[in-house]
């Protein structure tokens, strides 16, 4: 008998012992699962109600029994092209105007390829389908996720709603990343619970227990490498890398690796917070991922666009509000002696003078009276803001109030010096003051309203309205104008930070 080989006696090892299998990603945020189910319900129901409302119709006036299957194809083609729209936007709820984006992308696709499928199956795809279905449902979808935002964002500002979150990197850029978050409290879905410090040239940060921003203390939850311990015991719901860290690509790996157990989303924020999305892409170059960031465009088809966007709305507005309109002249007059419009030279695109109109909030004398009152500033920079103004009339409080002053400026979009959506129209001696940075905002037409009219009002200090007309400037979109417009409407029903 041949002998056995010793290596042959020896049992060998199941090489599935050696390789450890990946743990099974943990579920997402109970919050985020709620409105995602929420939403797609309600987009649902409202999918169904406009194809219904339209075979209904055509139903009534002209029945045939195929226009039912042609019904219940377009619904089920409808709700799936939503469906997949929403997955892809699973982390991003209640964030930017992308939502609305694919919102119209997924309508438009599906009545695309319901057309193609009716030319080529030789199926009449009912007009009223198009006429009535399609507007319908998509204005419904549109409403339904306004509201909802409204709700979540009401969700967040009690507490609510919100993804636990650390944030690591280097001092400087942690205490930006939070100092943005914070600023935006009830509009982003996160709450720093915990900062992780890692070594930064010429910054002390070994020690530190805690930062401070805006008045809020947030414990330094320990040092860059173990923030995967620290995701335990914060019970955190992402974490954020901010900048650059040591270690780089290899220390992100690691970092991924550590978080795959947990329900832990891992953001990176590059620093560009000034730069937005849309104009963000990555250009992967033989495995070697690259950003590239397009360039801003102050002219073209976009400018045109929104040149229609805004001929439309201020005719509209100016025939609908004309009984308000006639109505608030008249209580001017009566409030105060002088007239009910109040004319002032502004500086609108690439420097051009034009006369903004407003109605009156105070008495003729106000500008004769601005130098004795200057000593009493309030506000920052080249702002004059006095809460309490004392030139300001009974009825001029509720107008400012409810921004009803600003109507007559549908009259400046109208004649095309003013654009319902820019930065804020300056004075001459503001612009007179202005860096080559602040001269930006020139570029383009300035707005009845704008992110600083949506984001704090009178509240906002001279370098956050330069931040944020800046960002505008650079980064406004058809989208993000009607999402600006739709905020400025809950803002005038609802005013906080107007005085």
């Amino acid at each position: 008998m041949t002998a056995v080989s010793a290596a042959a006696r020896t049992p060998q090892r199941d090489p599935r012992a050696l390789v450890l299998v990946p743990a099974p990603p943990a579920e997402a945020s109970s919050w985020r699962r709620r409105f995602s189910r929420r939403v797609l319900a309600a987009d649902t129901l409202v999918v169904l109600g406009a194809v219904s409302l339209a075979a209904g119709l055509r139903w009534s006036t002209e029945p045939r029994s195929g226009d039912l299957v042609v019904a219940a194809a377009l619904l089920i083609l409808w709700i799936a092209s939503v469906l997949l729209a929403q997955r892809r936007l699973h982390h991003r709820i209640g964030a930017g105007a992308e939502e609305f984006r694919r919102l119209l992308s997924a309508t438009i696709a599906t009545f695309g390829l319901a057309s193609v499928a009716s030319v080529l199956s030789h199926v009449d795809l009912p007009r009223l389908h198009v006429l009535v279905a399609l507007p319908v449902g998509l204005g419904g979808m549109l409403a339904a996720h306004a509201l909802t935002r409204g709700h979540l964002a009401r969700e967040r500002r009690a507490g609510r709603a919100l993804s636990r979150v650390i944030v690591a990197g280097g001092l400087h850029d942690v205490t930006h990343i939070v100092t943005q978050i914070d600023r935006r409290r009830g509009r982003v879905e996160y709450d720093v619970v915990g900062v992780a410090l890692g070594a930064e040239t010429g910054v002390p940060t070994e020690g530190r227990r805690s930062i401070t921003v805006h008045g809020r203390t947030i414990p330094v939850v320990g040092a860059i490498d173990r923030i995967a311990q620290a995701v335990v015991e914060q019970r955190a719901d992402a974490v954020v890398v901010a900048g650059q860290v040591d270690g780089g690509d290899a220390f992100l790996r690691r970092l991924c690796w550590a978080l795959e157990p947990f329900a832990v989303e891992l953001v990176l924020a590059p620093g560009l917070s000034s730069v937005a999305g849309p104009r963000i892409h990555w250009r992967p170059v033989d495995g070697l991922p690259l950003m590239r960031v397009e360039p801003p465009r102050y002219s073209g088809p976009r400018h045109a666009l929104k040149r229609v966007l805004d001929v439309t709305v201020s005719a509209a507005a100016l025939v609908a509000l004309s009984p308000l309109l006639a109505l608030l002249a008249v209580l001017i007059r009566r409030d105060s002696t002088g007239p009910a419009l109040f004319r002032q030279q502004r500086v609108g695109r690439a420097g051009e003078m034009f006369t903004m109109l407003k109605f009156r909030s105070m008495t003729v004398d106000a500008e004769a009276r601005l130098a004795e009152l200057r000593p009493a500033n309030e506000g920052s920079g080249l702002l004059f803001k006095l809460r309490n103004d004392p030139r300001v009339t009974p009825l001029g409080r509720v107008l400012r109030r409810y921004s009803l002053d600003e109507l007559p400026q549908f009259w400046n979009v109208l004649r095309g010096s003013m654009s319902l959506v820019g930065p804020r129209p300056p004075l001459l001696s503001e612009v007179e003051r202005y860096d080559d940075v602040v001269n930006r905002r020139l570029y383009i037409k300035p707005g009845i309203t704008g992110l600083w009219q949506t984001g704090g009002r009178s509240e906002l200090d001279w370098e956050d309205g330069v931040r944020l007309d800046l960002y505008y400037v650079e980064n406004w979109s058809l989208a993000g104008d009607l999402l600006i417009l739709w905020r400025t409407l809950r803002v005038m029903l609802r005013p906080v930070g107007a005085y």
